[in-house]
């Protein structure tokens, strides 16, 4: 009695219409649809799949609903049918590697028994052919074709007619089968994870550090009047902050500084009193500016993007010498010192990566060209333009 109560409360809490559904899904960036059917009204794990192929030139069928739902019997087997269309691949590897990311879908999505998946190919559309089935085998357990199909020569056991049809294969691969409570684990997990690979709508800021080499072309003389060398000025900052508008594009803002001291100094006592003598300099450049993000890969908590951003660069940079003689009281000495700045634009291609670890923190990494001259020569250089490599840490709001 006490099982049997159980029993029900776990099918209530889980209970879902489900009957006929058309749904659409992304794989390998390709948008699908196809129609999903239950022969229950819940949700429970290890249901069998039967996935239907339709002709690419065809619309996709609407199963007939059924007018009643069967009791629940742990004898009875119950069924997901699938109808989808496949895509043109102009390789084998892609059209396989479609069927089995769609096996992973629907497995994610209904939790389905992976060891009985059945393939429907009825259609009049060469889909398949011998040197697949091998491969296919490791997701599919069985495929239905026609009496009339090319696929009765291949020397295999997975294929047989609809009259001949198999239900007891399974598939050369063994997977595990979900309890209940492992399948609302993973409904949890797939959640998580498809929402840590959706950027739409969410905002975003990331704080990098890099290493910036400015290219041999834009050196100089070393300039003698500031003592600066923007060469030798390495170490880069960087606040990226930024909004996603679609799952493709963002809008940037970006802050991007390198600043640098060097101060030398030098006490020597002489026959005039204590002398002394130092040296400085430093330099400080700033970009500011905007850009525009392409999302190109999304793959679970992986995305792949390349920016291309435009703002205004400015550099100072100033030096200088002096001295300082003390003698019974007396203060006497000189500096020289020198400060120049510049102004202009610069233009950023960047390539980088992103990781969520979770759904607020990420870690990004970028490589980045950046495209920049000077009117005047300043710290050595005649120009910005250089790559950077740049390491940092993100936070994000949707």
């Amino acid at each position: 009695m006490k099982q049997n109560l159980f029993l029900i409360i776990t099918i209530t809490t889980l209970v879902k219409i489900y009957g006929q559904e058309k749904r659409t899904v992304v794989i390998n960036e390709t948008q699908i649809n196809y129609y999903a059917y239950s022969s229950e009204t819940y949700k429970l794990p290890n249901f069998k799949a039967n996935i239907y192929l339709v002709n690419k030139d065809e619309p996709l069928p609407e199963p007939i609903k059924k007018d009643s739902v069967s009791a629940y019997s742990p004898e009875s087997k119950k069924y997901f049918n699938y109808y989808l269309s496949i895509p043109s691949f102009k390789k084998e590897k892609e059209q396989i590697r479609f069927l089995k990311d769609f096996v992973e879908t629907i497995f994610n999505n209904d939790f389905i028994d992976r060891n009985t998946v059945t393939l429907y190919n009825l259609t009049s559309d060469n889909y398949l052919n011998c040197s697949m089935l091998e491969t296919l085998n490791e997701f599919i357990a069985n495929i239905v074709v026609d009496n009339k199909s090319p696929l009765l020569h291949c020397d295999s056991d997975l294929i047989t007619t609809v009259e001949q049809e198999n239900k007891n294969k399974v598939t050369s691969v063994n997977y595990k089968t979900l309890t209940i409570k492992e399948s609302e684990e993973t409904a949890i997990a797939v959640q998580v994870i498809n929402k840590l690979g959706t950027w739409k709508n969410t905002y975003f800021i990331t704080v990098t550090t890099g290493y910036h080499h400015i290219n041999n072309r834009n050196r100089v003389v070393f300039e003698e009047e500031t003592l600066v060398d923007l060469g030798k000025l390495n170490t880069t900052w960087s606040l990226n902050a930024g909004y996603a508008f679609s799952n493709k594009f963002a809008g940037l803002l970006n802050f991007t500084f390198l600043y640098n001291k060097d101060i030398s100094k030098d006490i020597t006592d002489t026959d005039i009193g204590t002398k002394i003598s130092g040296t400085g300099n430093g330099a400080g450049v700033f970009k500011l500016g905007v850009g525009l993000r392409y999302i190109a890969y999304v793959k679970e908590r992986w995305s792949a993007y390349s920016e291309l951003s435009w703002g205004l660069l400015s550099v100072k940079a100033g030096g200088g010498s002096g001295y300082v003689t003390i003698d019974n009281g007396s203060i006497s000495g000189s500096q020289d010192q020198t400060e120049k700045k510049e102004r202009t634009t610069y233009t950023d291609i960047t390539l980088g990566a992103n990781y969520r670890l979770g759904e607020v923190m990420f870690l990004n990494s970028n490589i980045q060209y950046t495209f920049s001259k000077f009117k005047n020569d300043i710290g050595s250089v005649n120009g910005f333009s250089g790559i950077t490599l740049n390491l940092g840490l993100g936070f994000c709001l949707n």
